[in-house]
């Protein structure tokens, strides 16, 4: 009752208050208020109730039942926290051997640039980073050199109704790289040039299989850099296709901000471009933002055109010290 009896002497205390609760206000006091130690440690008291009463009050009125919790050391509950195994999912599928005849017609153009070797298949088809595992590994890997070995072994892969998976630098924890039914890898290691680079204009023009540390070591003569910073072995046209960012995104935005345009084979080897190098275009749909984060689903990335940026001229370090003199010493030195 403590904490009832300081509420309403502080509302009649308040003169915008006392009307609206005047009502339900009991009587002053008819005993001279307390006044010394005494009296402020009861007021303390009363104030540190407060809360109590409130949440034995909420508890009541709302017939608060307890609800048991199991332990974390009960012996007959699996708990899994964190790691690589919590999340592990196993990609099952319906494999289909690939027809002899669809490798040999691979062969005829790749030639060297193909493979069925297990090992190899293996290495495409589980990948070791990947929190997701695959029951199947693809038929047959191949490297094209151009965008029109891939045009050819997409549609040696629509004749004979075999699938695809694009493959990059295979940094992705998600899957995106596993065969569940086998199929045609298609790997574009082997597709890494610069075809031109606007210095005035902040662009430049790539193959896919450029990693983005490479294209960075290349940009840095011309005072230039591609801002995102994903996983070391990413390729660009992987980080297109899965619609990446990294640390340097809060500032320079993700994969879709930093791409002007696509050059695509589709499905059934057409060669689509999604776009100009102009920076803002209202023409027709953005069939570029509709292609970056695809995965691959809608067809396989053959060219890149990115928007750069100039390099800081500073940069800014932050290092903490648990002694003073260590500071001192560190800037004399």
């Amino acid at each position: 009752m403590a904490f009832l009896s300081t509420f309403f002497s502080r509302i009649a205390s308040k003169p915008h208050l006392r009307r609206p609760f005047g009502a339900c206000l009991p009587p002053g006091p008819t005993h001279p208020p307390r006044s010394g130690a005494s009296g402020d440690r009861l007021l303390a008291w009363s104030r540190a109730f407060v809360p109590f009463a409130v949440a034995a009050g909420a508890a009541l009125a709302f017939d608060l039942h307890p609800v048991a919790v199991p332990s974390l050391c009960d012996p007959g509950i699996e708990i899994r926290v964190g790691g690589k195994d919590s999340t592990e999912l196993v990609v099952k599928g319906a494999r289909r051997e690939a027809p002899k005849e669809f490798i040999q017609e691979l062969k005829d153009f790749l030639q060297d640039n193909l493979t069925v070797d297990y090992e190899e298949r293996c290495f495409h088809g589980k990948p070791q980073n990947s929190f997701h595992r695959s029951v199947n590994v693809p038929d047959v890997v191949v490297f094209p050199g151009s965008q029109d070995d891939v045009q050819k072994i997409v549609a040696a892969c629509n004749k004979y109704k075999v699938p695809i998976v694009p493959y990059g630098g295979a940094t992705s924890i998600e899957g995106h790289t596993l065969a569940p039914h086998g199929g045609v890898c298609i790997d574009m290691s082997l597709m890494k040039k610069i075809k031109s680079l606007n210095v005035e204009d902040l662009d430049i023009v790539v193959e896919p299989g450029i990693g983005w540390i490479e294209l960075n070591e290349y940009l840095k003569p011309y005072g230039l850099f591609f801002p995102l910073d994903p996983g070391p072995g990413a390729t660009i046209g992987g980080m297109c296709a899965t619609r990446c960012s990294g640390s340097l995104a809060v500032r320079y935005g993700t994969m879709r901000d930093n791409v002007i345009n696509l050059q695509v084979v589709l499905a059934n080897g057409e060669v689509i471009k999604t776009g100009s190098r102009a920076r803002k275009s209202a023409a027709g749909y953005d069939l570029t933002r509709l292609l970056i984060g695809s995965e691959g689903t809608l067809g396989i990335i053959t060219e890149v055109t990115l928007r750069l940026q100039r390099l800081p001229q500073h940069s800014v370090l932050i290092l903490m010290f648990r002694h003073m003199i260590s500071q001192y010493v560190l800037v004399f030195q």
